[in-house]
């Protein structure tokens, strides 16, 4: 105590929630400055450690209530968890708790989430979050529907957040691929790493380095080796069994083919290339469509 201000440390100590699960907290301060002066609020700064589920439960309680803006509970996490928790707690009565300061960081290890989480499985998720009250921003590597991934994501909470910001890395060898995208076996082979953007909206900004794969085009008797330098950009938007993969573009030293492409249940439904230019000196458009069962 100095005056009317109030200092407590916190060695070591277990946090224990209604539900039974408890989170062990460490390093931890509460500071009271003016307790004379309603409204009286402390100031709470913690390092935590717990299982998934706990910790969420912890961040899920007033003023903090972080979990309001992922959509998840408690329950859909498994997992464990290391972070640090800050946070003015009112310690009177009718204070408005929207407008209390709160920040909390998490570092995970072999997070799974037990439901979908915007289409995707997420499971063996090492990496971290941060969550304050105008923005969360997550980073990690994990398995997205057993593709290993990449993901950094900003995702605003208020009106007056930042911009949103969804970027995904995926790492593709030929077991993967085949599975994820097994239209595209008879035309690719060999890892790629492809990069998702999804920051506007439905769209998805979608790059691919293709330089270390094989690249087959057999209904014109072309092919690129693993080694020649190419990569490919589009925008696909889905709506129910078609996706568009409008601006295509796929560029190399000596070749390029650029248009539109519609997919439907996976499959090509109709393509139109303004520019197909195979080898040096070609300048060709073509337009395919899908009839029956050929082209």
């Amino acid at each position: 105590f100095h005056g009317n201000d109030v200092d407590i440390a916190l060695s070591s100590g277990s946090v224990y929630m209604a539900s039974g699960r408890t989170v062990a907290a460490s390093n931890g301060t509460l500071t009271v400055k003016q307790a004379n002066r309603p409204p009286v609020i402390g100031a709470l700064d913690i390092d935590v450690a717990g299982e998934a589920p706990a910790i969420a439960e912890l961040a899920s309680y007033e003023p903090i209530n972080a979990m309001r803006h992922v959509g998840l509970l408690p329950e859909d996490l498994s997992g464990t968890v290391t972070g640090h928790v800050k946070a003015d707690i009112p310690l009177t009565s009718g204070v408005d708790t929207s407008k209390l300061n709160w920040l909390v960081a998490l570092d995970y290890k072999d997070l799974s989430l037990a439901k979908p989480f915007e289409d995707q499985t997420v499971t063996e998720a090492d990496g971290s979050i941060t969550v304050e009250p105008d923005q969360a921003v997550i980073s990690a590597k994990a398995l997205l529907n057993g593709i290993p991934a990449e993901l950094d994501i900003v995702e605003p909470l208020t009106d007056d957040g930042p911009q949103r910001s969804r970027k995904v890395a995926l790492v593709l060898d030929d077991k993967t691929r085949a599975a994820a995208m097994p239209g595209l076996s008879p035309l690719l082979s060999g890892t790629i790493k492809v990069a998702i953007d999804k920051s506007d909206g439905d769209e998805q900004n979608v790059s691919a380095d293709l330089t270390s794969a094989r690249l087959d085009i057999p209904w014109a008797g072309w092919s690129k080796g693993a080694g020649v330098p190419a990569k490919v950009t589009f925008v696909m938007k889905k709506s129910g069994g078609t996706t568009t993969l409008a601006d295509f573009d796929l560029d190399g030293k000596s070749f390029s083919v650029g248009g539109d492409v519609t997919l439907v249940n996976g499959g090509l439904s109709s393509a139109r290339f303004s520019k197909v230019a195979l080898n040096r000196g070609d300048d060709v458009a073509v337009s395919v469509k899908r009839s029956g069962k050929g082209y």
